[in-house]
């Protein structure tokens, strides 16, 4: 079974999609550089889904305060977030390291997975996926081993 801790400490499972609907997965750990920089497409993509009736679910790699900061801070809602420490969905779901941008059909069936970050190309690819056209993500400033990149998603 597939799940992680609510924002409130509760364990949740997650309820897989039906025949004629989609989840997707976005696996992220709060201090993850990569993760970061995904962050804005993210957003921009999980608006577009969830017009379209996908629901898609953040599930962090981090504690539950941490996570919930992260959370307050980038405008996700936290009732679509879970934590995952210790229920091992990452290892169920064939991850082995953040950031993955997963979707996931009935009966559970990994369809897809989007790995690491997302270059222009990865953003291209994933936005026709799912029939939209490409949203350019504008850069974004990452911090990495004390050093500032410019990252374009």
């Amino acid at each position: 079974m597939l799940g992680g801790l609510s924002l409130d400490g509760r364990f949740q499972p997650l309820a897989l999609p039906s025949a004629d609907s989609k989840l997707l997965i976005i696996t992220f750990s709060p201090g993850c550089p990569a993760c970061q920089a995904n962050q804005q497409g993210w957003m921009k993509l999980a608006g577009v889904l969830e017009q379209k009736g996908v629901r898609v679910l953040w599930l962090s790699r981090d504690p539950i305060a941490i996570t919930r900061d992260y959370c307050l801070k980038h405008g996700i809602r936290l009732a679509d977030t879970l934590a995952d420490p210790p229920y091992g969905t990452y290892l169920q779901l064939g991850l082995a390291r953040v950031p993955n941008t997963v979707l996931v059909g009935a009966s559970g069936r990994v369809e897809k997975v989007w790995a690491g970050h997302l270059d222009e190309a990865g953003w291209k690819s994933l936005f026709a996926y799912f029939g939209e056209r490409e949203q350019m993500v504008s850069p974004t400033r990452v911090e990495a081993g004390g050093r500032t990149n410019w990252v374009r998603g």
